[in-house]
């Protein structure tokens, strides 16, 4: 598996600058609201792409809601992270 870390690390880094990019992209200066919006809507987008990993992937159901909760709670709280250190 540690062969793949860089992977890991640099796909993990693609996704952050993509997801600020676009909240700024967007930002309209609402507060934390508005990122728990963006965050929510992020989220679960996410989530549905984790989710589709399910039919292909022999795992419990169980831990594909898990990766849905996950993803909608990593959403949520970048978004709020993306509220509180962006400033226009």
């Amino acid at each position: 598996m540690s062969q793949y870390m860089p992977w890991a690390i640099t796909t993990q880094l693609w996704f952050v600058l993509a997801f600020a990019w676009i909240f700024r992209r967007n930002y309209e200066g609402k507060a934390i609201p508005e990122g728990l919006r963006f965050g929510l809507y992020m989220g679960l987008f996410m989530a549905s792409m984790q989710f589709s990993f399910y039919p292909y992937i022999p795992i419990p159901f169980s831990l594909a809601g898990a990766w849905v909760i996950g993803s909608v709670a990593e959403g949520l709280g970048l978004g709020v992270i993306l509220t509180l250190t962006y400033k226009s």
